[in-house]
C-alpha cells in the first residue's frame, strides 16, 4: 500500500473513532480534515463519511455504520 493511503486510512481510522476529532490532511498536512456524514440509501444504520481538505481539495470516503456525532444536534 502506499504511503498516502495508509495515511489516509489512519485518518480514517481516527475520525471512525472519534469524527470530531482534528486530523491533518493526509497529502498536503496544512489543514484539519472537514467530516461529513451522509445517509447510504434506505439503510438509516450507515453513512458515507467524506473527509475532505478545504487547503487542497483532497477527499476520500469511508462506508460504515452511523455514530452519534458529539456537538451536533
Amino acid at each position: 500500500m502506499k504511503e498516502e493511503s495508509e495515511k489516509w486510512v489512519r485518518a480514517g481510522i481516527v475520525l471512525g473513532k472519534d469524527p470530531n476529532a482534528e486530523v491533518r490532511c493526509p497529502e498536503c498536512n496544512s489543514a484539519i480534515l472537514e467530516v461529513e456524514d451522509i445517509p447510504l440509501g434506505d439503510d438509516s444504520s450507515k453513512v458515507e463519511r467524506y473527509l475532505s481538505c478545504p487547503a487542497c481539495k483532497a477527499c476520500n470516503v469511508l462506508r460504515m455504520a452511523r455514530q452519534e456525532r458529539r456537538g451536533n444536534p
